[in-house]
């Protein structure tokens, strides 16, 4: 989860200059945008259940730990051992009481995680990622991800939605 957030916690960048012709940020503005330490929320949605256009996009092996492996299922309950390598402060969002993303307004951009599915030795995941940086501005997308020498890869994705 950490390697997510530092990979996806990023400010929106600047609009180009009114006169420019040249829309590429500018290199020093673009390792300035990385540096900026964000406030990060994380909301555990509670479902586990894809629907099965999902599924079919999955290749086979991640197929199967979504048919089989429901009890390997991990619901993000507390963020301890989630921390930031690029310093961003982290907190949990509960959502569960209100039905509402309380709270969404006080971070710069807010992760959604669904329940991560796990083949039986934990070797291989699925689970949905969205990240919202605003009411209008967020997606989501499938991750199959593999733990390869002790460290997490991503080894297939694909968005899902677009807000």
């Amino acid at each position: 989860m950490s390697k997510l957030i530092d990979a996806l916690a990023y400010p929106i960048p600047p609009a180009p200059f009114v006169d420019s012709k040249d829309t590429v940020i500018p290199q020093r503005i673009a390792d300035s945008l990385l540096n900026v330490k964000m406030d990060v929320g994380i909301h555990p949605n509670m479902y586990g259940d894809f629907d099965s256009s999902t599924i079919n996009l999955l290749p086979d092996t991640y197929k199967d730990i979504m048919n089989s492996n429901k009890t390997n299922a991990k619901i993000i309950t507390d963020i301890k051992g989630i921390e930031s390598l690029r310093g961003h402060h982290i907190e949990l969002v509960d959502a569960t009481q209100t039905n509402e993303l309380t709270g969404f307004y006080n971070v710069d951009i807010l992760f959604h995680f669904s329940v991560i599915i796990y083949n039986s030795d934990k070797t291989k995941a699925v689970l949905e990622l969205g990240t919202s940086k605003g009411m209008l501005n967020g997606s989501s997308g499938i991750l199959c991800m593999e733990k390869r020498n002790d460290e997490w890869t991503i080894v297939e994705s694909f968005g899902t939605s677009i807000w």
